[in-house]
């Protein structure tokens, strides 16, 4: 039986990249400091060393542009993943810009719309699609 380190590594380091991401959106207040503690044993030392405030019980600060990042970054993760190629990730987040303007699909209509009125852009798509890039994963 032949062993596949480098897969073996690339999926933990994949683990390790949605563990802190999803801490951080999830440990915001003391309520789940019990969760916290138990996650933090489960770390490795040096993962301790990056998620100090697990083992401390100091809640990370709800901040909402921070958490439109992580969000973004666990979309670009899973996406690829999924074995998403830069053109997937476009279309299921707005099929328009693949197919061209009168596209008959729709996916998050309602959040693009709403964001643009919020935001004066689809900030979802653009926050997802810079961190597909800057996580190397565009083709």
């Amino acid at each position: 039986m032949m062993i596949d380190i480098k897969g073996h590594l690339k999926a933990e380091g994949l683990r390790w990249e949605i563990t802190r991401r999803v801490a951080e959106l999830t440990y915001f207040n003391h309520d789940l400091d019990g969760w916290a503690e138990e996650l933090y044993d489960e770390l490795t030392d040096e993962q301790q060393l990056e998620l100090p405030q697990l083992g401390e019980k100091k809640p990370f600060i709800y901040d909402p542009e921070r958490r439109a990042v992580l969000q973004a970054e666990l979309d670009a993760i899973i996406g690829h993943l999924y074995g998403l190629n830069t053109e997937d990730m476009r279309y299921i987040l707005d099929p328009e810009d693949v197919c061209g303007p009168g596209c008959i699909n729709e996916t998050f209509r309602v959040l693009k719309s709403n964001e643009i009125r919020q935001y004066g852009e689809y900030r979802t798509k653009r926050l997802v699609m810079e961190a597909w890039e800057r996580m190397g994963y565009d083709d």
